[in-house]
């Protein structure tokens, strides 16, 4: 009798255990020549794939699905809407949530592939139109990816996004809308977070640097190595181009482009350096190299073919640049430690050069009118210079050596 009731008990026991490793699979199609292939291995993985279409009388054409989940509790959702898109969900770990939308029944030659290696990540790709290209790449616990592109038109070039995350905690958040865009996000370590906003064609937005070979497709690599570092891109109108590196911990980076034609350069090296480029206008460019701890710059471009370039070498240091016009030029390089220089320049054909080699030393810069140039060069401690022109091809020159000295010019037509 014991027996019996053992048997009876290992039975069920086994029954519920059946019952709670089962995996479940849905399949849903609707047109012709649609492929959706499904693999799970583990415990209770979901899959859910509905291909559908409006293009053909029948539903979809020609769409491809590909799921392959191992592990436990693992979620994948894809959803096609149109004819000749492609997705591919490759799940590693537990508790992965994978999302791919493509399309609203016109989408057409759309691509998502989602590849995550760990535990509790989560990736989210949309697509709308025709023709873009999302992958997403993470590996390690708790990371996510947003990828939102739409390309606003029929049978239009589509746009490409790419995020590749290497450790813990990461964020990305990347949206496309227009035609020709591309953007890249390339983040090893942990808690680091990205945004890039596009909107218009043919934008270039890279938290990034060269090709990675470890990633089919991608033209990006190197972008933020190390730890709670922060990069936002937001470019709207065409052809903008912001590329952004970031190498140590808790740095923190902020590009905006309105308009064309602009570029902006952002390269960080160190901990706690915090960097913003505001372009208005066309054809700007902007550049800010930190390599140290503790920077600061801040660079504003309001109107067309500026040029502001900022390199700061050494610890908590700070340079600001305004421009205000068009055809400008601001310069600052600083060399040392708590270097502070400041630059306004309002008109058109300005130029300004700022050189600090030393510590403490201070720069205070304003130009109002035409065809300025002023230069201030200080190599040594605690020396401080400004200059002030106002109208129209005033030429200034600081040059300060040693310590402890003041300067300042006002000139004035």
């Amino acid at each position: 009798m014991k027996k019996v009731i053992f048997s009876a008990a290992a039975l069920m026991l086994c029954g519920s255990l059946a019952f709670a490793q089962q995996n479940n699979s849905t399949t849903t199609q609707t047109g012709k020549r649609n492929l959706a292939l499904v693999a799970q291995v583990g415990a209770q993985n979901q899959s859910v794939v509905d291909q559908d279409g409006k293009m053909d009388p029948m539903g979809g054409v020609a769409n491809q699905t590909f799921v392959n989940q191992m592990g436990n509790r693992n979620v994948s959702l894809v959803e096609q809407d149109g004819d000749r898109n492609f997705a591919s969900v490759l799940q590693d770990g537990n508790r992965n949530d994978a999302t791919i939308d493509q399309g609203v029944g016109f989408a057409e030659d759309n691509s998502a592939t989602t590849e995550q290696f760990g535990n509790n990540n989560t990736s989210d790709q949309l697509q709308r139109w025709d023709n873009n290209e999302g992958i997403v790449y993470q590996d390690g616990n708790g990371n996510s990816a947003s990828q939102d592109q739409r390309s606003m038109a029929n049978a239009v070039p589509g746009s490409f996004a790419q995020a590749y995350q290497v450790g813990n905690n990461n964020d990305s958040d990347q949206t496309q809308k227009g035609s020709n865009n591309e953007a890249g996000v390339n983040q090893d370590g942990n808690g680091n977070s990205a945004m890039q906003y596009q909107e218009g064609n043919n934008n270039s937005a890279a938290i990034s640097g060269f090709s990675d070979p470890t990633v089919t497709g991608t033209g990006f690599t190197a972008g933020q190595l190390g730890n709670g570092n922060t990069a936002d891109q937001s470019q709207v109108g065409n052809g903008n181009f912001a590329w952004t590196t970031q190498w140590g911990n808790n740095n923190n980076s902020d590009v905006d482009q309105d308009g064309n034609n602009n570029s902006s350069d952002n390269f960080q090296v160190g901990n706690g350096n915090g960097s913003i480029i505001d372009q208005d206008g066309n054809a700007n460019d902007a550049l800010a190299h930190q390599f140290g701890n503790g920077n600061s710059s801040l660079q504003i471009q309001d109107g067309n073919n500026n040029d502001a370039d900022i390199v700061q070498e050494g610890n908590n240091n700070i340079a600001t640049q305004g421009q205000d016009g068009n055809r400008n030029v601001a310069d600052t390089f600083q060399d040392g430690n708590r270097n502070q220089s400041y630059g306004l320049q309002i008109g058109n054909r300005n130029t300004s050069d700022v050189d600090q080699v030393g510590n403490n030393n201070g720069a205070l810069l304003l130009q109002m009118g035409t065809r300025n140039t002023s230069i201030i060069t200080q190599t040594g401690n605690r020396n401080g210079a400004a200059s002030a022109q106002f109208g129209q091809r005033h030429m200034s020159t600081i040059t300060q050596t040693g310590n402890a000295n003041l300067a300042a010019t006002l000139q004035s037509n």
